[in-house]
């Protein structure tokens, strides 16, 4: 990721690193960049060992982010980020814990609903459409809903030996 960043000039104030590794935050703090840590649940993890390492984020699952632990992540200097929210009630319950941002495989709805305009007629994600502005894997395949929980990702009958982006991540 590194190397992209320089690569393309990416100025640290135009990107936050994440990763489920702290060791791999390290050399992005050093060279500037803002860091985010990401676990499925922030209660079990030392949050405040992630404050004293210059993490600036805090990154979990929102179903499991409670109004103490948010609060105790801003009382450190840090942020709560939620992943991966894509309806607006979860996005609400998020917000009124005191989170600051969220992950969301179709940031259009999400936005839209939440500034208070009225919500799109269709609910892209919901159909199984890709949302605008992803960038296809390769040849017009955008990825696809998978499983009980409707998440965006690879479909099952694709190779694992994938190359290229998806949802914006390095793959």
């Amino acid at each position: 990721v590194m190397s992209m960043l320089y690569r393309y000039n990416v100025h640290p104030r135009c990107a936050v690193i994440g990763a489920f590794a702290g060791v791999s935050l390290t050399s992005a703090r050093e060279a500037g960049y803002d860091t985010m840590f990401l676990v499925g649940d922030p209660a079990t993890i030392d949050l405040a060992t992630h404050a004293t390492l210059g993490v600036k984020y805090i990154g979990a699952t929102t179903a499991n982010w409670t109004e103490s632990l948010v609060t105790q992540v801003n009382n450190l200097g840090m942020k709560a980020v939620g992943y991966t929210t894509n309806r607006q009630s979860e996005a609400e319950a998020f917000f009124a814990l005191g989170g600051a941002m969220l992950f969301s495989d179709d940031p259009k709805y999400l936005l839209r609903t939440l500034s208070g305009k009225p919500p799109y007629k269709r609910d892209h994600f919901a159909l199984g459409y890709p949302v605008e502005g992803l960038l296809p894997v390769y040849a017009n395949y955008w990825g696809e809903v998978n499983g009980a929980n409707r998440f965006w990702g690879y479909g099952t009958d694709i190779v694992t030996n994938r190359r290229g982006c998806l949802q914006g991540y390095a793959c």
